[in-house]
């Protein structure tokens, strides 16, 4: 059997959302990287790959923008309506 995953907002892959998720925490990166098993400079990389393709300029913005589409709860809601979108 053959399972299909939920296309994810932004063209975003699972490990993106992970750290999304990792990176909406008050945790310091050296913790977040030591989690995700990649290093502090890698981590800061991705990070900054991932800042770039949402269009937003920071950890706190990447937070704001995967919490607008539920992204730090689990439950997928996207694509956020016109009317209730914001620049992050």
């Amino acid at each position: 059997m053959n399972a299909t995953r939920p296309p994810t907002p932004a063209g975003l892959d699972p490990d993106d959302v992970a750290l999304l998720r990792a990176l909406a925490t008050d945790d310091p990166l050296d913790v977040i990287a030591r989690r995700l098993s990649v290093s502090e400079r890698t981590l800061r990389r991705r990070a900054r790959a991932l800042y770039d393709h949402l269009g937003v300029t920071g950890r706190v913005a990447a937070a704001l923008w995967a919490e607008r589409r539920a992204l730090l709860n689990g439950t997928e809601r996207w694509p956020v309506p016109a009317k209730d979108r914001r620049p992050c």
